[in-house]
């Protein structure tokens, strides 16, 4: 998968987030502005992977996981 342009975090940036914050004891916006990210991203990161553990931090797609439904243009 591409990263996007604008990602400050690839997979390994997001595990040293938690590396350092959940076994390092950090405190988040240290490790934050070490990463050049906000405290908000990495608050994000650290509840993916308390919810899904190191496989939440792998990429993702960004494709919505429901499409619209479609709409009649003939009308």
């Amino acid at each position: 998968m591409n990263i996007h342009n604008n990602a400050r975090l690839t997979a390994w940036g997001r595990a040293e987030l938690v590396r350092r914050v959940v076994l390092d004891g950090e405190p988040v916006r240290a490790v934050a502005a070490a990463l050049h990210i906000s405290p908000s991203t990495a608050y994000k990161w650290l509840r993916r992977f308390a919810a899904g553990g190191w496989a939440a931090l792998a990429d993702r797609s960004s494709r919505p996981r429901q499409l619209p439904p479609e709409v009649d243009s003939r009308s």
